[in-house]
């Protein structure tokens, strides 16, 4: 009997990239480090070149490498950012995400902190991922 793929299945089947990792202080502070050129510096590449906002437009670069263009396709203040950047492989979406981590209620004395999920999918691979997946399915649901 045929299955349904899991995210992670598709997530291996793409190549994406995921990292998580978590950071002291709460999500508002975080974010204003986090939401600006100089910023996005400190995890995205060496340099960062675009303004945090919608549409905007700009080059990352790492060390002496080539300048990969890059476009801001999302921003949720506080919450999430996405962007999308072409390089040697193609194009990729990179989604960087904020959450708060539950401090336990016995500790009194916790300091606030923040969850970063960095997800980097390349959209060819996603693209024919998607279409093969989809495939099958999409015959079921013709009849054939």
């Amino acid at each position: 009997m045929p299955t349904d793929p899991t995210h992670d299945d598709l997530a291996d089947a793409v190549g994406a990239v995921r990292r998580e990792l978590e950071l002291d202080g709460p999500v508002d502070r975080v974010w204003e480090r986090l939401a600006s050129a100089e910023g996005l510096g400190g995890w995205l590449a060496d340099e960062v070149l675009v303004d945090v906002r919608p549409g905007a437009e700009g080059v990352v670069r790492d060390g002496d490498g080539p300048a990969r263009p890059v476009r801001v396709e999302e921003v949720l203040p506080g919450r999430r950012l996405a962007l999308r950047w072409t390089d040697e492989g193609g194009e990729s979406l990179v989604e960087l995400t904020l959450t708060p981590v539950p401090v336990p209620a016995e500790d009194d004395d916790a300091s606030p902190r923040t969850r970063l999920v960095a997800i980097e999918i390349p959209l060819g691979a996603l693209r024919r991922a998607t279409a093969t997946l989809a495939g099958p399915r999409a015959a079921a649901l013709a009849g054939a």
